[in-house]
């Protein structure tokens, strides 16, 4: 995995992006958008979901800091995605929230949390922030 793209918000108007994110050969995209409702969710998963499927190698992650299921299914499985990323900011009791054979990553901003994504069994982890960013503004140590 060469790039992975998070969503800045369940936008439409990004979907022009998105595509020329997969026309360049671009494989991991997560959507994220942290206040999103259950209905805006499924509307922008079903958007992406019609632009990536001409893209073969097109995986989508679904952030869990949304809702993560939807009458009782996971929307992994609901919308076929890759897997999904959790936060350790959202939970400390991660479950089964992942079928296996899916991404499982954990979002982590600290050494604390990369030891907890390995002793997890999370099979990624992304490490933020290596720079100062507005996104964590409480968090003044870079990593």
């Amino acid at each position: 995995m060469k790039i992975y793209t998070i969503t800045p918000g369940f936008d439409e108007r990004i979907i022009d992006r998105i595509k020329a994110f997969f026309d360049c050969g671009h494989e991991l995209l997560q959507l994220r958008d942290k206040y999103a409702d259950m209905d805006e969710t499924c509307r922008f998963i079903e958007t992406v979901k019609k632009v990536s499927s001409g893209y073969d190698q097109a995986k989508l992650i679904l952030n869990f800091s949304n809702n993560f299921e939807l009458n009782g299914e996971p929307l992994v499985d609901l919308f076929e995605l890759a897997g999904i990323q959790q936060s350790t900011a959202k939970n400390s009791d991660f479950g089964d929230f992942c079928p296996s054979g899916k991404f499982n990553i954990l979002s982590c901003h600290s050494e604390k949390d990369i030891k907890l994504a390995k002793d997890a069994g999370f099979s990624a982890a992304t490490l933020s922030p290596v720079y100062y960013t507005l996104s964590h503004p409480e968090q003044t140590k870079v990593l």
